[in-house]
């Protein structure tokens, strides 16, 4: 196993994970994507946010997305009657034909996505075998820029990193990736930024 391979991400805000590198001057991060674009594809998906006040209720819905009002509702009324999503999906499923996931926003609030026979038809999907994972980790601010974090002072690794004290400087390589742990990843694929050979002076 590598050094870099023994490293660990670690964070302080949720907003920038980081990891040490070979050099002591650059670390790997990943930064909260603060302007994310829709992804393409799944994204027009029917979504909606629903509440509970006595009863599962429509709270509307997000984005410009496809309109899915008759299986919400349906949905809904299921929901409520049953007093259980999977059971309420495996009806939508049964008798809708229509796939709902339902995605934790609040204590009293979800957001639901249904992939309906009308959406797969308007996309030339053939399946409703889908769970919309891009489409989720862009409404829940889960969507990445990749890059680095350059300290040209850090000359040895034997001090504990602190990215808040001011000697830190982002560089982004590129922006939109879905999930933390594809960001993560795909930061393989890019060099480490150009840096001055350090001496290697003996102890």
């Amino acid at each position: 196993m590598t050094q870099l391979e023994e490293k660990t991400w670690d964070t302080t805000d949720f907003n920038t994970y980081y990891r040490e590198t070979e050099d002591p001057r650059v670390l790997e991060a990943v930064f909260r994507d603060d302007e994310p674009f829709a992804p393409d594809g799944d994204a027009y998906m029917p979504a909606y946010y629903v509440d509970y006040c006595g009863a599962w209720c429509n709270a509307g819905m997000i984005g410009s997305v496809y309109a899915a009002d008759d299986e919400l509702s349906a949905y809904l009324e299921a929901r409520n009657e049953l007093g259980d999503h999977d059971l309420a999906a495996r009806f939508m499923a049964i008798f809708h034909e229509t796939t709902v996931t339902e995605h934790w926003a609040g204590n009293y609030a979800r957001f639901v996505v249904l992939n309906t026979p009308s959406f797969r038809k308007h996309v030339g999907m053939e399946t409703m075998t889908t769970e919309a994972s891009d489409y989720i980790a862009y409404i829940t601010g889960d969507v990445w820029a990749v890059g680095h974090l350059i300290n040209a002072g850090r000359v040895l690794d034997d001090e504990d990193v602190d990215i808040s004290d001011g000697n830190w400087e982002r560089e982004t390589e590129c922006h939109g990736f879905y999930g933390l742990e594809y960001a993560q990843g795909s930061l393989q694929d890019f060099n480490l930024p150009d840096m001055d050979v350090l001496l290697d002076i003996p102890a």
